[in-house]
């Protein structure tokens, strides 16, 4: 796979990479100039440990589907195309 949405996939990394930088910045500026957000957003962890849990192994499993998806596609478009070159 050499291109994905019609980019190249290096351009595609650095794109990201610029993306998320420039969120890793934003969050940082909001965490210094603001600390009772951060204390406000993390105090629920230990509080919510089983909704924590069900969050975080939720995104994980959003993760693996879309990650899945991507390569089932994939296969099906080799396949195809090579029974077409066949």
């Amino acid at each position: 796979m050499e291109t994905l949405f019609g980019l190249q996939m290096s351009t595609l990394a650095y794109i990201m990479l610029g993306a998320l930088v420039l969120l890793l910045i934003v969050i940082g500026v909001v965490a210094i100039s603001n600390r009772f957000l951060i204390r406000l957003s993390l105090r629920n962890i230990p509080r919510r440990p089983a909704q924590t849990v069900l969050i975080v192994v939720g995104l994980m499993l959003a993760t693996t589907i879309i990650s899945a998806s991507f390569s089932v596609g994939d296969t099906i478009t080799v396949s195809i195309r090579g029974g077409i070159i066949e």
